[in-house]
């Protein structure tokens, strides 16, 4: 056992105690700079493959995490839910059909209006026939509108309907933009997990350096401070990351389902 020890120590007496300190601030400014650039991803990059990468990269470096990855469905999966189910979206949908409904029959003539009726009837009697002046008359009216007003009224319905399918396409393109920009986030997620895992194992590995070295006299306490302190930081970003991950999840389900 302390062959096993005096031969670490041998090892460790190749890293100088100098450099362990600026070592742990490259890390930590890589992990900070990283997180601060998947805080604001920017809105005009690519939304559908990055995300997938990230949550496959992730997976290739955390087998543990497979598992949870494996239920995450791909991103054209969730926008073809989002179209087939997404309450917004269907309201919409089904308001544009009404409106192209309504073109054909804009450009229709009024309804034939039958008219039936008794002139000059004595109220005395309920025969129809004992005065001369009584008169029973039946009618059928048709209303046409001025030349060319048909066909403004089909215009009319033509360009409303057109406004109502702008406003579905609006509606559409909404709602599948929140899903890649969630989707985008969660994969984000995933890949910062990933970094503050595998910066959590070297600055664990700082950390035994740093206690090794204050074990045999050659380091300081403040130096095994330092990197608990780190490793402390490593493991709240990761649980933060967790809470994240859990309300982008819920965002995305608002997404493609519209429930609040």
């Amino acid at each position: 056992m302390a062959e096993a020890s005096s031969n670490r120590t041998g090892e460790l007496a190749m890293i100088p105690m100098g450099i362990i300190a600026p070592v742990l601030a490259a890390v930590m400014v890589s992990t900070l700079a990283h997180a601060e650039v998947s805080s604001r991803p920017s809105r005009g990059a690519s939304t559908q493959a990055a995300p997938e990468q990230f949550a496959e990269a992730f997976a290739a470096a955390n087998p543990q995490n497979s598992a949870s990855l494996a239920t995450l469905p791909t991103l054209s999966t969730l926008i073809a839910e989002a179209l087939e189910n997404n309450p917004e979206i269907q309201a919409a949908l089904r308001e544009r059909e009404a409106a192209q409904q309504r073109i054909s029959p804009a450009e229709a003539l009024d309804d034939p209006v039958l008219e039936a009726g008794v002139i000059n009837a004595p109220l005395a009697s309920s025969t129809f026939n004992r005065e001369d002046m009584t008169m029973k008359m039946i009618g059928l009216s048709q209303r046409f509108p001025f030349p060319g007003k048909r066909g403004l009224r089909k215009d009319v319905a033509a360009r409303d309907a057109e406004a109502i399918e702008y406003g579905y396409q609006e509606t559409v393109n909404r709602v599948v933009r929140d899903i890649k920009v969630t989707y985008l986030d969660l994969g984000l997620t995933f890949e910062m997990t990933r970094l503050v895992e595998k910066n959590k194992l070297i600055l664990e590995e700082l950390l035994h350096i740093a206690e090794d070295h204050y074990a045999v006299g050659r380091g300081n306490q403040a130096d095994v401070l330092k990197a608990q302190t780190q490793v402390s930081r490593m493991g709240d970003e990761l649980l933060k990351l967790a809470g994240e991950r859990t309300v982008i999840e819920a965002e995305l389900i608002r997404a493609r389902l519209g429930r609040e």
